[in-house]
């Protein structure tokens, strides 16, 4: 396929009706070459000419910003010959009420429709593959938009409480980002894989229901879910991944199943209201700032827990009793850091590092029993701590 990158005539006409199609072209002075990708851009001072695009069939390619910003664009008509439509290529067209992607593209491009305004209906072919919400980002009026069965994303402006379609078993990354007034999301059984940030920046969610076959909670599901105040983690999950709930500051129960093996990093970072959490037994370590600014008063850390990393439980002010993993090896960086709530603290014989800051800023930390064999560094604990070794 040739693909050109060329400024010629457009063919625009007094209706503001532009034809592409597969001909013959002169470029400077080399011979006809058949056109069958359409990478040329618009003048800029012709996007506001731009009514209606036929883009005929032979055609099969549409470059990237090939038509961004033509605001008066209200039709499209795509062949059934067309393999791949690139980024941005049509971002901007803010008067465009929908689009019919044909079956046989198997390309859509991230950011293709992004802020196109005024769509309200959109159809994504099963020929097309990997296609993510951000195709159609910052399109707040589309309703539910699902390519077989799986829903890909909906408009922003969506209200209420949402009952997912029965027909869909995944639901993809993004795809409910920052939409920002829904209040509930009935997610039937069927359902085996929700994506990475699924339902972001929800800031008015307070109910929504993990399905038994979700194994995996995906990382940034719920970040930034202000208004949910708790939710059930179904048997069978074993993940939780990074940012999951970070910023759900009403959060103040969450029961995690004994199946999870790994939370990510982040993971109830700012959960000002979780007072108490208990962790899975099976999990090995507690990752960076997965607790931080938290507010938790007690936590037991697993038995299988060897490594508490940088700056896990930093800033829980309401923190006043730590019982540590008679496995753990090493308290990183700033772990506990700002810990204000702290008096007293028992490190365990396993332990063979203390790093610099891990329990700096615990301005009530008395005393601290540590082993003789722990490597403790500078500023490990504050001036006023007595660390007693056993």
């Amino acid at each position: 396929m040739m693909s050109i990158d060329a400024d010629y005539g457009t063919g625009i006409t007094e209706d503001g009706t532009l034809v592409v199609g597969l001909g013959s072209m002169h470029l400077r002075k080399a011979k006809p070459i058949a056109v069958k990708a359409w990478t040329s851009k618009l003048h800029p001072e012709l996007k506001t000419q731009l009514r209606k695009l036929v883009i005929q069939e032979g055609i099969e390619e549409i470059g990237s910003d090939a038509f961004r910003d033509c605001a008066e664009l209200r039709e499209v008509q795509l062949p059934s010959s067309l393999r791949s439509i690139n980024w941005e290529a049509f971002k901007g067209c803010k008067s465009l009420p929908d689009i019919i992607i044909p079956e046989g593209v198997m390309s859509i491009a991230d950011f293709a429709f992004e802020n196109c305004t005024s769509l309200k209906k959109a159809s994504i072919p099963e020929s097309a593959r990997g296609v993510s919400a951000n195709v159609f980002r910052k399109c707040p009026n589309l309703p539910l938009i699902c390519q077989g069965k799986r829903l890909i994303t909906c408009g922003t402006a969506m209200e209420g409480r949402i009952v997912i379609p029965e027909n869909v078993t995944e639901i993809s990354d993004h795809a409910f980002y920052l939409c920002e007034n829904i209040t509930g999301i009935a997610v039937h059984d069927h359902i085996g894989k929700i994506g990475w940030g699924a339902f972001h920046g929800c800031k008015c969610l307070t109910s929504v229901n993990i399905p038994a076959g979700v194994k995996e909670i995906s990382s940034g599901m719920f970040c930034g879910c202000s208004s949910l105040t708790g939710i059930d983690i179904p048997d069978g999950v074993e993940s939780i991944g990074g940012w999951v709930f970070s910023c759900c500051e009403s959060l103040d129960s969450i029961i995690i199943p004994k199946t999870v093996i790994y939370i990510g990093k982040q993971a109830f970072e700012c959960c000002r209201k979780l007072t108490s959490i208990i962790l899975p037994p099976g999990i090995d370590e507690i990752d960076e700032y997965t607790f931080r600014e938290c507010g938790l008063t007690h936590i037991v850390i697993p038995q299988n827990v060897t490594h508490i990393h940088n700056n896990a439980f930093e800033n829980c002010r309401s923190l006043k009793g730590v019982v540590f993993s008679e496995k753990l090896y090493c308290i990183e960086k700033s772990a506990f850091n700002g810990c204000t709530a702290l008096t007293s603290v028992t490190i365990p014989a396993s332990v063979h590092a203390i790093e610099e800051n891990a329990f700096g800023g615990c301005s009530n930390l008395a005393s601290a029993l540590v082993p003789c064999g722990a490597l403790v560094a500078d500023l490990a604990f504050p001036d006023n701590c007595k660390v007693v070794r056993y």
